[in-house]
């Protein structure tokens, strides 16, 4: 019978799972979150090539100046305050005077290449000779906000003419090893190889070779909350057996009335459930019938009847007569009940009742009346501890 199903321990089941559900959910999405940071983009660009080459001579006066890049830049950050020409002097009285060269900045996203383009001819002068230098700076970054590790400059000449200012430009090394601050002899001078710069010591290898951990520990763990989604999800109920069922079963029950006030238990009957010690609808209604029908000696079915209207009886504003009415119309419980359609519970009732010519203290039941005790099926409080709803 549904009076008999473990009610409570369920509820409270259920909500003890859907409690540790979120609660390893939110610990999961904390773990992601922090995973995903922890896999971010780290590694700083670097300058594969440039063109011209450092210390190249001679060139032509309508040269570009090119830069390839080894991760796709963030165009915003490709242009005349990160990418500067300049032409400059020899020493003179202990300094370098320089001249900013003109030119349009541009990125193409394609190759990763950034190129500038003179306004005008590096053509060399008498005052300023024919040393142009470039420069790179760090506030160039990837699509991940990463920079340059540092300044990158480097030197070439145009012309042959009579302002040459010598045979190198004098330019720091931009290798590796001058990078990391252990070395700065210059670097040679090449016609056709590009210069090849890498990463700050280690930064890009590191990165490269790191074995990802944290998606492995975080596949793992939810493989680990499926598995304890399951467990509470496809664990049975306990099952409980018939010497301990009186003590363990959850009961529907308010309202509690002397067992004599219920239909068909006479005084005889009456009698023998005290000898039990079943005084009242309660105690009647957690009974084994089997056994109450044995020492009473009642047939089966009235006490399963009995059990029935004790159940409804439990109801506010319903009490043992019109559970008697309820049951006779075939609501024999309160979960049929709270489900019923008032109209249809209506009619078989004012039926019933006209059929047997019950008589009801009291004004006969309504359309009102028949809703109410409906709202109060489903507004029904357990009795027990656990103060769960019917």
């Amino acid at each position: 019978m549904a009076k008999k199903q473990l009610i409570v321990h369920e509820n409270v089941g259920k909500k003890i799972s859907a409690f540790f559900i979120v609660a390893l959910m939110t610990v999961f999405t904390v773990f992601i979150a922090a995973s995903a940071n922890a896999l971010a983009d780290t590694t700083r660009p670097t300058i594969i090539s440039v063109s011209p080459t450092n210390n190249e001579q001679s060139l032509s006066r309508n040269e570009q100046v090119t830069v390839a890049f080894s991760k796709d830049m963030n165009p915003a950050t490709i242009n005349a305050d990160t990418f500067l020409v300049t032409q400059r002097t020899t020493p003179e009285a202990g300094a370098y005077r320089s001249l900013a060269i003109d030119g349009t900045v541009t990125y193409n996203s394609n190759d990763r290449t950034a190129t500038f383009t003179p306004t005008e001819m590096l053509s060399p002068s008498e005052q300023y000779g024919n040393v142009f230098t470039v420069m790179i700076t760090t506030g160039a970054t990837d699509l991940a906000g990463n920079s340059i590790s540092q300044d990158y400059a480097w030197s070439f000449t145009t012309g042959g003419d009579v302002f040459n200012t010598g045979a190198t430009t004098s330019q720091s090394d931009q290798s590796p090893t001058a990078v990391s601050g252990s070395s700065t002899t210059p670097l040679p001078s090449s016609t056709q190889s590009p210069v090849v710069t890498t990463p700050v010591a280690g930064a890009q290898a590191a990165t490269a070779s790191t074995f990802p951990w944290a998606w492995v520990i975080g596949v793992a763990f939810l493989l680990l909350l499926i598995a304890v989604i399951l467990t509470f999800t496809l664990t049975p109920a306990p099952q409980k057996n018939k010497k301990n069922i009186q003590a363990t079963h959850s009961n529907p029950f308010g309202h509690v009335h002397p067992v004599m006030d219920l239909e068909g238990i006479g005084p005889e009957h009456n009698k023998e459930l005290h000898k039990m010690g079943i005084k009242n609808t309660k105690q009647l209604w957690e009974a084994d019938p089997a056994r109450v029908a044995r020492l009473t000696g009642a047939p089966l079915a009235s006490v399963k009847s009995w059990q029935n209207m004790a159940e409804l009886a439990s109801v506010k504003d319903i009490g043992p007569q019109y559970a008697e009415l309820l049951e006779r119309s075939g609501v024999h419980s309160i979960t049929q009940l709270k489900s019923s359609n008032p109209n249809k519970l209506l009619d078989a009732v004012r039926e019933k009742q006209d059929s047997l010519k019950i008589n009801i203290q009291g004004n006969s039941p309504g359309h009102a009346t028949v809703e109410h005790w409906i709202a109060e099926a489903r507004d029904h409080k357990f009795n027990a501890p656990e103060g769960q709803t019917a």
